[in-house]
């Protein structure tokens, strides 16, 4: 291909460097000195013609470098090797649509207004559910929500990068918020089911690492679920990731400017944190590996590490990572580095990219969810790095999220709720009967595209817990509708209509032009011929 692109230039370069001498135009000089047309060439313009021939095939081949260059380090083995990460011809519906664990929730009659999550590598890509039509929490998009990406920074989530993210690490207070009612998993996985979730099916006949099974939390929220209390999103941003996630159970964040709108029907939040922070120790590193401080420095692919970290029963254990920084030596490398935490024989991943790296977007915290402990033993967490090179974090600490205070703020935020629940492709409605003046927290990503009417009354939409869409109710029964418009829909097909128009003028014009001109030629070659004539019968 690139010989192919090297000829194709030289050709292009031989035949305008040999191009055609090409004459300036003649002009008609029909003044009273002399009936005569002249032709004259203009040396200058030749010269210029020449020059300019010449840039254009300097800059064509430029372009035709440039243009090979850059295909060859970002598709090639020695460069970034990205045709590596594509599926082989043929193999790619098979992968999205054959024996995925999904199937064993695809025709439960609620699924319509409830989520499905998949542990770890479960399923073989993102968007699986999107594909099967199934509300997931799975994503890859390149253009993507920035309420959701803010989410997933501030909470912690391990997720692979801005616009990719893969489920919610099986935290069981995101699984309730997201309305996760069903959470399938392979063998692999099995370990970090998360609290509440009972085994219900097996399927023994699906591919993947091993048996896929569909665990169900009857606890879950709905699409949509109530709240007495907010917080303003300056404190909130005080909170680290783990208190975060116990704050937005508890009370709903929104905006200071929107604490200001609804702190007169909506009490002060004053959420209670009951997690813990715990011990853990390094008891055994690999060849290969060198811990000084807060860095670790690994010579050799694969290595590992043992924790012991203390768990706290009836909890789950994280190991929550500040600023963690991955380093190939040298401040110009980027590159990407894959950490395996493995826990009672299930391992999840964490990607971990170089600080130049584009896809490296400076996130504060990194929480692993080592899973769900029913007792207070030991944890023992194998931490394999599968890249040399550098690694640090400002902070590394073991934390517990006891589940003691979750059923009860669980049911506290079920006292209201959408019932009645109809979905569209841009519309929700539904109805709620509150008992008292409440924040409703629909549980779909925020946009300004999305509108609000209660009892046929518009209502303003608010951002909440970061990204879920909030509407404020007072107490009563009510009919809640929410639209969702293209935000700059309108703005857009007015100004391509005003585009189009204006073309048309433009065209119109020039077509007038052109009329004019060739009537005006016609009008001179009349003259002219007159004047022949005159001169041939003198």
């Amino acid at each position: 291909m690139i010989l192919i692109l090297l000829l194709t230039a030289a050709v292009i370069l031989l035949v305008n460097t040999r191009g055609k001498r090409v004459p300036s135009p003649a002009r008609s000089d029909l003044s009273a000195g002399g009936g005569r047309e002249i032709n004259r060439e203009n040396p200058a313009g030749k010269k210029a013609a020449a020059y300019l021939t010449g840039y254009q095939c300097v800059g064509l081949v430029l372009v035709i470098i440039g243009v090979t260059a850059n295909g060859l380090f970002r598709f090639a083995p020695f460069g970034s090797n990205y045709a590596a990460g594509f599926v082989d011809a043929g193999q790619a519906w098979p992968l999205v649509n054959d024996n995925l664990a999904t199937d064993l929730v695809q025709d439960r009659e609620d699924l319509a207004a409830v989520r499905v999550d998949a542990l770890g590598d479960t399923l073989p890509m993102c968007n699986t559910g999107m594909n099967h039509g199934i509300n997931g929490t799975d994503f890859y998009f390149s253009l993507a929500n920035g309420s959701v990406t803010q989410f997933m920074d501030d909470l912690g989530v391990n997720v692979e990068m801005e616009h990719r993210y893969a489920g919610l690490d099986g935290r069981t207070i995101l699984e309730r918020l997201f309305g996760v009612k069903y959470v399938v998993t392979n063998e692999n996985n099995a370990a970090f089911v998360p609290y509440g979730y009972q085994e219900e099916t097996a399927d023994e006949e699906t591919s993947g690492d091993g048996k896929d099974t569909c665990y169900t939390d009857p606890d879950t929220l709905p699409l949509g679920y109530g709240y007495d209390s907010i917080i303003r999103e300056s404190d909130f941003a005080k909170l680290d990731a783990v208190k975060k996630q116990e704050a937005i159970l508890h009370s709903a964040v929104v905006s200071d400017e929107d604490y200001e709108m609804l702190s007169g029907s909506l009490r002060e939040g004053e959420p209670v944190y009951n997690d813990q922070e715990t011990s853990f120790a390094v008891v055994s590193t690999a060849d290969g590996i060198a811990i000084h401080d807060s860095e670790i420095t690994v010579s050799e692919e694969n290595a590992q590490i043992t924790l012991r970290v203390q768990a706290v029963q009836d909890a789950e254990t994280y190991l929550v990572l500040a600023s963690p920084e991955y380093d190939l030596g040298s401040p110009e490398e980027q590159g990407m580095a894959l950490i395996d935490f493995s826990v009672d024989g299930s391992t999840k991943q964490m990607k971990l990219y170089s600080v130049t790296h584009p896809y490296n977007h400076g996130r504060k915290e990194y929480i692993i969810n080592l899973g769900y402990n029913d007792s207070d033993t030991v944890r023992t967490v194998t931490v394999t790095f599968h890249n040399t090179g550098i690694y640090r974090a400002s902070s590394i600490r073991a934390v517990c999220q006891p589940m003691t205070l979750i059923g009860d703020q669980t049911a506290a935020r079920r006292e209201t709720v959408l019932q009645d629940i109809s979905l569209g492709d841009d519309m929700i409605t539904g109805t709620v009967d509150a008992k008292k003046d409440t924040l409703l927290c629909v549980s779909v990503p925020y946009s300004s595209g999305w509108t609000a009417t209660i009892d046929g009354k518009k209502a303003e939409v608010v951002r909440t817990q970061d990204m879920f869409l909030g509407v404020a109710v007072p107490a009563g029964e009510h009919e809640i509708r929410l639209l969702y418009e293209t935000p700059g829909q309108k703005e857009g097909m007015a100004l391509s209509i005003s585009g189009l128009l204006l073309l048309a003028g433009i065209l119109v014009c020039q077509n007038r032009r052109k009329k004019r001109t060739l009537q005006k030629k016609q009008e001179i070659k009349a003259v002219w011929g007159d004047h022949e004539k005159n001169e041939t019968a003198g």
